[in-house]
């Protein structure tokens, strides 16, 4: 059985494979759609299976899929965790979702993004929050 990783990459290259190897401007979409974006599989599968790229990673999987360069070439192509639409859609059709919502801050209430974060005083998770309860945390 192909793990979680495999199929994903094996369902862009059946999808999208032979467009990316002439065509620039898609890959650097697709970077952008994998780059820090977590993609969950609910499809034939028991269970909830989630797949996601660094930047090198994202890059990683272009270049092998176009079958030539290596990560750096495609390093920061486009703008990471924008997911593209063609892309979302084709791979909702055989069972994956994207979040790109990104880090939500863990203030009471708060659905501002996370944009800081720090180690809890009291050897709790680490806090990610909004710049409004950072600022409130080091008064």
């Amino acid at each position: 059985m192909e793990n979680i990783y495999d199929h994903f990459e094996n369902t862009i290259k059946e999808y999208f494979g032979e467009r990316m190897k002439t065509d620039e401007e898609l890959c650097r979409k697709i970077w952008s759609s994998l780059a820090n974006v977590d993609w969950y599989y609910i499809g034939e599968r028991p269970l909830l299976l989630q797949v996601s790229y660094s930047f090198r990673a994202a890059g990683g999987m272009i270049a092998n899929i176009i079958e030539r360069g290596d990560y750096m070439d495609w390093y920061c192509s486009g703008p990471d965790g924008i997911v593209n639409n063609e892309f979302r859609y084709a791979m909702r059709k055989v069972g994956y979702l994207a979040d790109d919502v990104g880090m939500l801050c863990d203030g009471p209430g708060c659905i501002e993004k996370a944009t800081c974060g720090w180690p809890d005083e009291n050897g709790g998770p680490y806090r990610n929050t909004c710049y409004k309860h950072y600022k409130m945390h080091n008064k």
